[in-house]
């Protein structure tokens, strides 16, 4: 049998090729990684293991993984991990996930788009909060206004206390607002929802007095009237009949 020379130069060539292959996957691997898996709960595994990169590339990866996976679990895993990888970048995503048809999915997202505490995350969580079937969703995106730190997340959970029809969305946020306002919050679920309004509206009425919910309503260009009404029809309502509940001020 013949052997055929090959020129020792296209060897050192044809192995410096290899090495640049292996160096770019390389790269890629570590940089972002990519989610496998022939199971959800493995794809799940996947999810985690990308997001402990905490790169820019794996961001994106779960941003992709977050509108795009088949499965609902992945796609919820994926939301609630980019919390770990927050980038500029990859709030549309998080956002457009919030109008998924998994309830599980749109509850991540609306918790995850917390974290970029700007203006327009605050109007799509309210607006999440008044408009999603889901009192699961509803309930999340209450916990996504209570991670935003911009001052709108104020004004928006006083409204939401004041004027939710879901209790469990007005329970939570109350517990966000006081969280804010430095308040401990105490207490047993509303066991009566017809005194419960009226407590949800005295709480309403009670932060107007906080430096900073003034301070929020007023950089927000937003009025905030007085109804001491709200005060006094509270009286009367003993704690037992709201569930215990009870409030620690500064």
């Amino acid at each position: 049998m013949t052997m055929k020379a090959v020129h020792p130069g296209l060897r050192w060539g044809a192995l410096a090729v290899v090495v640049i292959a292996v160096g770019i996957v390389g790269i890629r691997i570590i940089g972002g990684g990519e989610i496998s898996g022939s199971t959800d709960h493995d794809r799940v595994n996947s999810v985690h293991d990308v997001a402990a990169r905490g790169t820019a590339s794996a961001a994106k990866t779960l941003a992709n993984a977050a509108l795009h996976d088949a499965s609902p679990q992945v796609r919820e895993a994926a939301l609630f991990d980019l919390s770990r990888c927050l980038r500029p970048e990859v709030r549309p995503a998080v956002e457009q996930a919030t109008s998924d048809p998994s309830p599980l999915v749109r509850a991540a997202a609306s918790t995850t788009l917390g974290d970029f505490a700007d203006e327009a995350s605050v109007e799509r969580l309210s607006d999440v909060c008044a408009k999603d079937e889901s009192s699961a969703v509803r309930v999340a995106a209450v916990a996504g206004l209570g991670r935003n730190n911009n001052t709108r997340s104020i004004v928006a959970l006083r409204e939401i206390i004041e004027s939710s029809t879901d209790v469990e969305a007005q329970h939570r946020a109350m517990k966000e607002l006081f969280r804010k306002l430095g308040i401990r919050y105490v207490g047993d679920e509303p066991t009566n929802p017809k005194k419960w309004r009226k407590y949800a509206l005295y709480v309403s009425e009670f932060v107007k007095r906080f430096p900073e919910v003034q301070e929020a309503y007023a950089k927000a260009g937003r009025e905030l009237p007085s109804h001491r009404e709200r005060i006094t029809d509270a009286v009367e309502l003993a704690p037992e009949e709201l569930g215990t509940t009870r409030v620690k001020g500064k």
